[in-house]
Parts: C-alpha cells; structure tokens; sequence
C-alpha cells in the first residue's frame, strides 16, 4: 500500500497541536511516523478490515519522550484516536492529505 499522509491535530492541556502523520500498511501491519512536537518518531501497529487500530510509539518533546500506545480508527480518509502515555490521555483527529505538496 502506498504511505498515507494525515494533518493531524492532538489535543493536550496547553492547547491543539497539530503535526503529520505517516503511514503504510501491508496485510495488517502498520509502519510509519509520526511528526509532532518537532520531532519525527517511528511508529507500529496493527489495523483491521473494518479500521480499527492500535498503534504504538514515542512522543518527543523539548523536556522528555513519553511512550504511547492509540487506539481507534484509520477509516475513509479520516483519523481518530485516543493516546494514552503513563501519565496522560490525548484525542488525535485529522484528515488525508492527498497533495504532498503541503508537506
């Protein structure tokens, strides 16, 4: 499958954060990146026939990277998910943007 290119927003106490996400998916299996923060970090996951998701990876920042794993939905161009760290939960929504031009 080619990469898919998502504008996604994440939803944190100090406000929206919006950033990238990257991904493939070959029989199931999720690769990708996640661009937020102003860091780029690997991501892996799984996603069924109907959407549903699990994704795992780490979210850089300034002061400290913080492991996540989401779950949710990658479905009909759109993107919905619940983050979960050790210390906190994010919403993660956005759409695919099919000009990579914008990038």
């Amino acid at each position: 499958m080619a990469e898919q290119i998502f504008k996604v927003c994440m939803q944190v106490p100090l406000g929206e954060r919006e950033g990238w996400l990257r991904i493939r998916e070959r029989n199931g299996v999720l690769s990708g990146y996640l661009d937020l923060l102003g860091h780029s970090e690997p991501l892996s996951g799984e996603i069924e026939p109907d959407g549903q998701c699990t994704i795992s990876g780490r979210i850089r920042s300034l002061v400290r990277a913080m492991d996540y794993t989401a779950t949710g939905t990658i479905w009909d161009g759109r993107v919905f998910l619940n983050v979960r760290t050790q210390r906190a939960a994010f919403q993660m929504t956005g759409e695919e943007v099919r000009d990579e031009t914008v990038l």
